[in-house]
């Protein structure tokens, strides 16, 4: 089971509540999450310091807990600023197909 970190969200904003939250879901599905991927986003407002801080709460939340941190979820968008972040992180970038009625 993967956790999918959004360090921008309430309670998984710090490595410590991200780990109290991965508990939680560990006890109530009574499975263990094998590795952590970041996707720190706002939607199409996303910056890459946005990226960096949740690659940094998932590099704390990976040592904390000893489970992998796999890779950072970017937006197309970011591709131009994510050439830095590409020559020392794994990263995928991703295509988001959905409008918020407030982004129509």
């Amino acid at each position: 089971m993967l956790f999918v970190l959004n360090a921008n969200r309430p309670y998984v904003s710090t490595a410590e509540g991200a780990a109290f939250t991965i508990k939680q879901i560990e006890k109530a599905s009574r499975l263990k999450v094998s590795g952590i991927i970041n996707n720190s986003n706002t939607g199409i407002a996303t910056t890459m310091e946005e990226i960096l801080n949740g690659t940094a709460i998932a590099s704390d939340l990976s040592k904390q807990m000893d489970i992998p941190f796999l890779y950072s979820c970017i937006s197309a968008h970011l591709r131009e600023s994510a050439e830095q972040f590409l020559s020392c992180q794994n990263a995928i970038f991703i295509d988001r197909y959905m409008k918020v009625p407030w982004e129509a």
